[in-house]
């Protein structure tokens, strides 16, 4: 399968952004939404046929529960045959509150795929 080219990821993703105000001026309405505004890029990058790299960077801001935070995180996925991957990253998280202390958190993780299609094979 190949992948899809650039172009149409970038018209998908600029649909997506024109279509979240209208799903954010809906979710207003509701008494319990949180109305936060959350940006997260992920880059990854192929560095053989098995093993791929990625990023992660993300930004919360809540003006309603007054705090900001930031994420920088890295890891990698392998995938050991076509139904198993695993991936391990780190992720590092700097909360800025204005009601509390200040928080700077690192979350390691890892975790396994299975695709099931192939397993018959």
């Amino acid at each position: 399968m190949q992948p899809a080219p650039r172009h149409l990821l970038l018209v998908a993703s600029l649909w997506l952004a024109l279509l979240a105000p209208a799903f954010s001026a809906h979710a207003q309405n509701d008494d319990d939404a949180n109305n936060e505004l959350r940006l997260t890029l992920f880059p990854y990058h192929r560095i053989t046929d098995q093993l791929t790299g990625f990023g992660y960077l993300g930004y919360v801001n809540s003006p309603q529960n007054d705090y900001q935070t930031f994420y920088v995180g890295y890891g990698g996925s392998d995938a050991f045959n076509p139904s198993f991957q695993l991936w391990v990253g780190l992720i590092g998280t700097y909360t800025d509150k204005q009601a509390t202390a200040d928080k700077l958190e690192s979350h390691p993780f890892i975790g396994r795929v299975f695709d099931g299609g192939d397993a018959g094979d």
